[in-house]
């Protein structure tokens, strides 16, 4: 019976998770361009990695209708290793909202993340008032 009560807890977690990750898609897409903006905007620190306190911190500024549990469920599904902070690669293959966003070579991916962060100003600029209307 523990067995069950457990399984069905876990079952129950990842059923939220999932609804808490297409919720947080959502918002993006209503939001970024691509994913890749999305990860530039995160990153304010542009350390390539989103540390669990700049994604809350971040996420505030975007105006997603989140609550707390939410997003510490996406931070859990996003950070699986529990590092304390989630990579590009993490981020992007976790939130991409658009099959196109894909990336099939290190190359490609590597050349879609610089070209957004070459401009970051433009990034933050254009979300800021996109959430602003």
């Amino acid at each position: 019976q523990r067995v069950q009560e457990h399984t069905r807890s876990v079952f129950v977690n990842y059923s939220e998770m999932n609804k808490a990750m297409f919720k947080l898609k959502a918002g993006f897409e209503k939001r970024f361009d691509d994913v890749f903006d999305a990860f530039t905007f995160m990153d304010s620190d542009a350390s390539w990695e989103v540390t669990h306190n700049e994604f809350k911190n971040n996420f505030k500024k975007l105006l997603i209708s989140m609550t707390e549990g939410e997003v510490a469920l996406v931070i859990m599904r996003l950070d699986s290793a529990g590092k304390g902070s989630i990579t590009a690669q993490e981020f992007v293959g976790g939130l991409y909202w658009d099959p196109s966003q894909q990336c099939d070579t290190v190359a490609k991916f590597n050349e879609r993340m610089q070209a957004s962060r070459l401009n970051r100003t433009d990034v933050v600029k254009k979300v800021m008032q996109k959430i602003q209307f």
